[in-house]
């Protein structure tokens, strides 16, 4: 409860006159209103502006931390992974499938008879045919395995020599041009001695594999010119080739037939 003036102390009432001396002498220097207008500044104005200076530091600050970030993940990763296109083999390709070797029509045949007649024209298409445009060593090396692995010792040298770029008409002398030869094999005749009837009637009974054959085939060589048109010349061919052939192991699921030619003699046919 406020107190009036006549109910003050003395010492109240003094501090009272004093403070009263002090506002008049404060009013009349000007030092008063100068007070108010410091007040009314730190008590309202100041604030709202720190407020205001701290909301646009936070701004910069937070604008400032954005492009850091920014620049500090265009840094990373140190070592940049770049996709590479690679010659990739179509598997669905090479999915393995049965294909029958032995003509319905012809059952005269043996399994053997069959089975060796494919394993020649296969060897003479792989010894006739050529395709070295992409300019690759391992095109000419895997010829030269395919070769060796079904010839015998003396007949991989023959092979050797021809494939030599000494040779004039070496398929290496093409290596790298665009040029390529394919083989269509027509028939594979096997060669009986019927001279000796003692030998023929003894492998008749004996059931002895052949091992004497004539391979009729048809050689395409396509050549392209520079403006890349085509041009397809093609030649008939008669191969005499000796050989070694094992038969099939019927009792076996798995297993390797042992074939090997021992001569390859080839003519050309009109």
């Amino acid at each position: 409860m406020e107190q009036k003036p006549q109910e003050l102390s003395k010492e109240e009432s003094e501090q009272l006159a004093e403070y009263h001396n002090f506002v008049k002498e404060s009013a009349v220097d000007g030092t008063y209103f100068k007070d108010a207008l410091d007040w009314y500044m730190f008590r309202y104005v100041s604030p709202l502006c720190d407020r205001t200076i701290m909301i646009f530091v936070a701004i910069v600050a937070a604008i400032s931390l954005f492009f850091l970030i920014q620049i500090i993940n265009g840094l990373f990763p140190l070592v940049e992974k770049v996709p590479i296109v690679i010659h990739s083999k179509d598997q669905s390709r090479y999915v393995p499938f049965i294909k029958s070797l032995r003509d319905p029509k012809n059952k005269s045949l043996t399994v053997d008879d069959v089975i060796a007649k494919y394993l020649l024209s296969i060897y003479v298409n792989d010894r006739e045919s050529y395709d070295f445009r992409r300019s690759e060593v391992e095109d000419v090396n895997r010829k030269f395995n395919r070769i060796k692995n079904a010839s015998s010792f003396n007949e991989y040298k023959n092979f050797q020599l021809f494939m030599s770029k000494d040779n004039a008409t070496s398929p290496l002398n093409e290596f790298g041009h665009n040029i390529f030869r394919t083989v269509e094999v027509q028939s594979v005749t096997f060669i009986e001695n019927k001279q000796d009837y003692y030998l023929t009637l003894k492998n008749f009974f004996a059931s002895r594999l052949p091992s004497e054959a004539e391979v009729r085939f048809v050689i395409a060589i396509h050549n392209f010119d520079e403006e890349n048109n085509e041009k397809i010349e093609k030649a008939n061919y008669l191969a005499k080739v000796k050989f070694n052939f094992s038969g099939a192991d019927r009792n076996a699921k798995i297993g390797v037939m042992n074939f090997a030619v021992n001569s390859y003699k080839l003519y050309k046919v009109k």
